[in-house]
């Protein structure tokens, strides 16, 4: 491969034996038009996914979709997380995983159905000390998100 310098319009050898020349103004310009093909081609995406959307329904696909048309609903617990946790949070739930509050959460409440099912005194009221000892570790893990707030 040739190297060096040359004037602006001159030729340089770009590599050695692909037989053909290039300006600087053509290389550079050729990265330039690499950088707008790959913008058009997202952009391009975008445009074939829109497409695709507006022929589903006019097609009538999108409608048969349960809650077309109506509002997502909000997700539980979203608005009392603190807004810098919010997305962690998103991230471990999409992933199948669990914070320990929700967890100590799951827990408390098979221990409140497993309650309502009791029958035995004794074994209601070891229950009922299980879930306050739940609740009350649930409610010192929240209070960390207070204090973020």
């Amino acid at each position: 491969m040739v190297r060096g310098e040359a004037p602006l319009g001159r030729p340089i050898v770009i590599g050695a034996g692909m037989g053909r020349l290039a300006t600087r103004g053509h290389i550079e310009g050729t990265a330039m038009s690499n950088e707008n093909d790959r913008a058009k081609r997202l952009l391009t995406l975008d445009e074939e996914i829109a497409a695709k959307i507006e022929a589903d329904l006019k097609a009538g696909v999108l409608s048969k979709v349960p809650g077309f048309g109506k509002p997502l609903a909000a997700d539980t617990g979203y608005e009392q997380t603190p807004e810098e946790w919010r997305m962690a949070f998103k991230i471990l739930k999409n992933a199948g995983f669990a914070p320990t509050e929700v967890e100590l959460m799951k827990a408390r409440a098979a221990l409140q159905d497993e309650r309502r099912a009791c029958k035995d005194p004794s074994q209601c009221k070891a229950l009922d000390d299980q879930i306050q000892d739940l609740s009350l570790r649930i409610s010192f893990r929240m209070d960390r998100f207070k204090s973020y707030r």
